[in-house]
């Protein structure tokens, strides 16, 4: 064999080397986004925080602020997924407190929380749950599109329980987990004939106890 013949057979070996290692490099790195992306769903943040304004609005109300969070949706909105708790009568306050061009589309009511979550900065989410107030302390629970806002005790928002708070951490992750499992399930059961949980058993999951 030729020194041509002998270099042309290295280049070729070679070149099969280099391509099964960028496929096996790709594969691990596909691999390894497909796991994030899993993990990123998976994992559920609670943040606390308070209660900042209300305003009655409509889920579909087109003048919502952009990139708002959408926690538990009306009735009249997604009945797949309406596990409503609360009545769905706004309070007197959020009344007075309609967002702008809102209210002749209210087939669909819904309420706009500004909420104030100290460090991590302000954000808004549009709710059916209606029995939130001004100045009072929440826990946002996000999971990637899913949101739910949850009423709680007024020590979680005060720095000075941040140990305290850590302790319970376990406690209110559980509880968050369990509100998204009921979530989950009371979407399923929609599309079935048999509902195995109840709105009243998704409020109990899902609310402030």
């Amino acid at each position: 064999m030729t020194i041509s013949a002998r270099y042309c057979s290295f280049c070729t070996r070679f070149a099969l080397i280099a391509a099964s290692y960028l496929l096996c490099l790709g594969f691990s790195l596909s691999s390894q986004a497909e796991t994030s992306d899993r993990q990123n769903l998976d994992t559920l943040s609670l943040t606390y925080g308070r209660v900042a304004q209300h305003y009655l609005t409509a889920w579909s109300d087109p003048a919502l602020p952009a990139g708002v969070l959408r926690g538990l949706p009306p009735l009249s909105a997604s009945a797949a997924t309406a596990g409503l708790s609360e009545s769905p009568t706004a309070p007197e306050d959020a009344r007075q407190a309609t967002a702008p061009d809102a209210q002749e589309s209210l087939l669909d009511p819904a309420i706009l929380y500004a909420l104030d979550l100290g460090q991590a900065g302000m954000e808004m989410v549009v709710s059916a749950k209606n029995t939130l107030q001004p100045g009072q302390c929440v826990v946002l629970e996000r999971s990637g599109d899913y949101v739910n806002l949850r009423g709680v005790n007024s020590g979680f928002c005060d720095p000075m329980n941040q140990a305290t708070i850590a302790t319970l951490q376990t406690i209110h992750s559980g509880a968050a987990r369990r509100c998204k499992a009921a979530r989950h399930q009371f979407t399923a059961d929609s599309e079935s004939e048999e509902a195995s949980l109840t709105r009243a058993e998704l409020g109990m999951l899902c609310d402030d106890g």
